[in-house]
């Protein structure tokens, strides 16, 4: 009897392109993984080793993915419907004040242009900044809200933006007058973006960069993985890694021979359709042809009297012809023997 696998289960409960955005979340919710990526992104966490990060991280949620009880990945609003976050979490920086910033890191399978996401991005951080209200603030205590950040990661970004890291975030700029932007409460929002793809992990343009590379890279098998993150990175994955970087590998294979399937069956659907239209066209030209020599045997039977007729005046003339002009040889014959004489 043949056993039943993992893969063959998550692949026919959902489908292996939904599963593997679930373990890419998975391994997202790492906290290692996290620490990494805050250290470069958020700026109140610069000069903080990760090991102190982690200890700073809480509430991790993923969305579809079963995590530690925490920050709600979905946020519902009446009016402006439903959001999900890839993961959901906040830190708190023990300072003299104790600091909490809530956090949402996006992972991008399909390419999307910078440009294009941001608006996205933007939108993410604006719903987590008020659904706030209630919960980190309440009635007009704007004061209270929590510095957010909204992270995206862009795994297949074109060879131009795959190096890349860039932020939007809200900036003074003083029109008129004397006032000193540092007595406003402004800074409330950081949109990150990070351009990765299969080749990153080789170029390492950034820390950051080659080890994202590494974990998402569909070249790379798992055993290559966890190599390279222990000898150049001196990261030791978390079983929770180790095996969510298996089951990408084996769902990105299960992905790329669905894909080459899909494509056999478009070669095979092309090829029937080409045989359809050619058949069609033959048969065409055939239906054609008849109808054409049947009104050509309708108009022979309409014309034909007039047809013949028309050939015999045609011979009649022949013959007047050659009678005239025979009459004319033999009458100068006559002549030429008649001055002889």
């Amino acid at each position: 009897m043949r056993r039943t696998t993992y893969l063959t289960n998550v692949l026919k409960k959902y489908g292996s392109a939904a599963q593997y955005d679930a373990e890419a979340k998975k391994i997202m919710a790492d906290k290692s993984l996290l620490a990494m990526i805050l250290q470069v992104t958020v700026s109140e966490l610069r000069g903080f080793d990760r090991s102190e990060i982690e200890r700073f991280i809480e509430g991790v949620e993923v969305s579809d993915a079963p995590a530690i009880t925490g920050m709600n990945t979905e946020d519902a609003d009446p009016e402006e419907g439903m959001v999900r976050y890839d993961v959901h979490f906040y830190v708190i920086i023990p300072k003299k004040q104790r600091v909490k910033i809530l956090l949402n890191v996006e992972i991008q399978k399909e390419y999307h242009a910078s440009g294009d996401l941001m608006p996205r991005g933007i939108y993410y951080c604006c719903r987590i900044i008020s659904g706030q209200k209630d919960r980190e603030f309440v009635g007009d205590d704007y004061e209270s809200i929590k510095k957010t950040y909204g992270i995206w990661l862009n795994l297949n970004a074109p060879k131009s933006e795959a190096d890349s890291i860039f932020c939007v975030e809200l900036t003074p700029k003083v029109l008129a007058g004397n006032t000193d932007p540092e007595n406003h409460k402004y800074d409330l929002m950081n949109v990150t973006m990070i351009g990765l793809n299969d080749d990153s992990y080789i170029r390492r343009a950034t820390e950051l960069h080659g080890y994202l590379g590494t974990i998402f890279s569909k070249k790379l098998k798992p055993e290559e993985k966890i190599r390279i993150l222990k000898e150049e990175y001196g990261v030791e994955p978390t079983k929770e890694v180790k095996e969510g970087m298996i089951k990408l590998c084996n769902l990105g294979e299960a992905l790329l021979e669905e894909g080459r399937e899909e494509g056999r069956e478009e070669g095979r659907q092309e090829e029937r359709e080409n045989t359809r239209r050619e058949s069609e066209r033959a048969d065409a030209a055939e239906k054609r042809a008849f109808q054409a020599e049947k009104e050509l045997e309708n108009l022979k039977r309409l014309l034909g009297a007039e047809y013949r007729k028309a050939q015999g005046d045609c011979m009649d003339r022949k013959t007047r012809h050659f009678g005239k002009k025979r009459g004319e040889l033999w009458r100068d014959l006559f002549r030429k023997n008649k001055r002889h004489d």
